[in-house]
Order: structure tokens, then C-alpha cells, then sequence
């Protein structure tokens, strides 16, 4: 059996991971890590680089703690989504991956698609 909240899932999910705005400054997702694969320094932290961001107003999120080590771009700062790395301390940050532009039909589409072809499944 579907969950009913099958649609309320995937809207979340899709949703947190892809960017809202052109500097993606609302990213609230969840990705970790540099576009090379370089692990993300949380923004809490001010080691092994120190830097400006040291309050939640920098971010989207609530709190700095949401914020996490994840990827984000606070006040707009560069052209896209970005972090500190810790694996290389030569490179103090590097962009990150993030989906592109949220599409809201596209993501009605999957959903209804999801459904016709569950309800003709269990026909």
C-alpha cells in the first residue's frame, strides 16, 4: 500500500534540494560537499577556516546549528552555492553542486505519474 502523504514527501524533499533563486541564498538542502567531493566545514565552526558568517541572519536557515556543514551562499556572496572545505587547507572553499531551478509542474508531473501508474498497477 502508498502512503497518502507519498505527494507531501517528494514536494519537501524536491523542494529543499534544488534552488529557488538565481544566488540560491533560500538553498536550505542538505548537500555536504564540494563540487570536487571535498567535505564542508560547518558554518559554526571557525576552524580550519575563520570567517564572517558567525550568525543565523547570514543564512536562510533558523539557526546557525541548521545551517550545519552544509552548502549555502549567505548574503549572496558568490554566484551559487558554496562552502569552507576541511579535507585540503590549502582550499578554503569551493562551490558546490546543488539541483537547478525548482520546477513546480515538473514536480506535479512526477507525482501524478507516480499515481496513474500505482492505481493501474493495483488494477
Amino acid at each position: 500500500m502508498i502512503s497518502s502523504n507519498f505527494g507531501v514527501y517528494v514536494y519537501f524533499f524536491y523542494f529543499s534540494e534544488c534552488r529557488q533563486n538565481d544566488l540560491a541564498t533560500t538553498y536550505r538542502g542538505q548537500v555536504h560537499k564540494s563540487s570536487s567531493g571535498k567535505l564542508c566545514q560547518f558554518w559554526v565552526a571557525q576552524a580550519p577556516f575563520s570567517h564572517p558568517y558567525t550568525t543565523a541572519a547570514n543564512f536562510s536557515d533558523d539557526t546557525m546549528a541548521e545551517a550545519g556543514p552544509f552548502c549555502r551562499n549567505p548574503q549572496g556572496d558568490k554566484n551559487q552555492t558554496w562552502c569552507y572545505t576541511i579535507d585540503d587547507v590549502h582550499v578554503a572553499w569551493e562551490y558546490c553542486d546543488v539541483l537547478p531551478f525548482c520546477c513546480k509542474l515538473c514536480l506535479l508531473f512526477i507525482i501524478l505519474n507516480f499515481y496513474i501508474f500505482t492505481f493501474f498497477t493495483f488494477l
